[in-house]
């Protein structure tokens, strides 16, 4: 990345109320924080609620000819199936862990998925 783009963003950054800044673009990373902030202090409170890959599999909204049309909008209720992780052995169902409306559906179907990941955020 060029470091002048770098000077901007650091400009940029120091003129706004934020403590905490990161980006990553490919391999590139960057993080900024302002002196004196400690991150460990920082108190998030939000009504977003984040779905995570309970298990490392190939993603699918569908199974056996059950298709899921989830999209960007959409209400749904907790214990509503968001789609399905693919194992040799078995099937995950995952589910939506509240009521809501999906914000992002951060995961394509037929995707890799790993433990852990970010798959949806419900509002």
């Amino acid at each position: 990345m060029d470091l002048s783009l770098i000077e901007e963003i650091k400009e940029w950054f120091n003129s706004t109320d934020l403590d905490e800044l990161h980006f990553k673009d490919s391999d590139f990373k960057l993080s900024l924080v302002k002196k004196g902030f400690n991150s460990e202090d920082l108190k998030i409170n939000s009504n977003l609620t984040p779905v995570f890959a309970p298990e490392v599999g190939v993603f699918s909204f569908s199974k056996k000819g059950k298709a899921i049309n989830i999209k960007k909008g959409d209400k749904v209720k907790k214990e509503d199936i968001l789609g399905y992780i693919n194992l040799p052995s078995k099937t995950i169902e995952v589910k939506s862990p509240v009521d809501g409306i999906i914000k992002l559906i951060a995961v394509e179907e037929g995707s890799l998925v790993e433990y852990s990941q970010l798959l949806f955020v419900i509002e």
